[in-house]
């Protein structure tokens, strides 16, 4: 995955990741061995997952909980965080972990939908621009944080990016195709508006 996403951002978002969990005053050893090990947990689920309850249900419930994670960190970090309670410190780091399943869900999904939304004639080519674009949102993503922290503040940026989700979430509940069981040719008919002759017969 570091050798995808190249070492530059690689090491812009591992020193936003040590920001963010300073603030919180969280273990980053802990954070980190976490946060991995439910990645890797999520990506196992999401294999699993993926041909019985569909690739639409688990983008929709993968993104909803994202959203309500950074809702939540964002209520933490404005109201709680400066409590003494060990017990409130132990918030944050659950709701990364629950954060990081999910976005290892999330973040995965429309890497299988590439093959299955574009025509053949134009699938390599449509494929590598929304790759391109994708890369292109990450580096912005890592390099606009810092500025939206400072513009936001820490709740603010949770926020923020709490209501991208959301806005994430309607853009998929109506424009997402079901596209589990489904053959490739009745997948471009759907977008082209072609009728299958076998389902007019």
């Amino acid at each position: 995955m570091l050798n995808r996403k190249g070492c530059g951002q690689a090491r812009a978002t591992f020193k936003i990741g040590l920001r963010v969990f300073d603030c919180f005053s969280l273990v980053l050893l802990v954070l980190q061995v976490v946060m991995g090990g439910t990645g890797i947990v999520g990506s196992l689920c999401l294999l699993l997952l993926v041909h019985s309850a569909g690739k639409r249900f688990l983008s929709l419930c993968g993104t909803a909980v994202c959203c309500a994670v950074c809702v939540l960190l964002g209520l933490y970090a404005l109201l709680v965080h400066e409590l003494a309670d060990p017990l409130a410190r132990w918030l944050p780091l659950a709701l990364f972990v629950v954060l990081g399943f999910t976005q290892s869900i999330v973040s995965q999904i429309p890497w299988t939908l590439l093959c299955e939304v574009f025509p053949f004639r134009t699938r390599g080519l449509a494929s590598g621009i929304t790759a391109a674009a994708c890369y292109i949102f990450l580096f912005l993503a890592s390099k606009t944080y810092l500025d939206i922290e400072n513009g936001l503040l820490l709740h603010g940026a949770f926020w923020f990016y709490g209501s991208v989700s959301f806005v994430g979430f309607l853009f998929l509940y109506f424009r997402l195709l079901e596209t589990e069981g489904k053959t490739l040719e009745e997948i471009e008919n759907h977008f082209t508006g072609k009728v299958n002759a076998r389902s007019s017969e």
